[in-house]
C-alpha cells in the first residue's frame, strides 16, 4: 500500500477527501 494518502468518495458527506490507507 502507498504511505501516502489516497482519494477517496466519503458516502456520510457526498465528498472526497483525503484519508491514509492504513486509517
Amino acid at each position: 500500500m502507498p504511505a501516502e494518502p489516497v482519494t477517496t468518495c466519503d458516502m456520510n458527506t457526498n465528498s472526497v477527501v483525503r484519508r491514509l490507507p492504513n486509517a
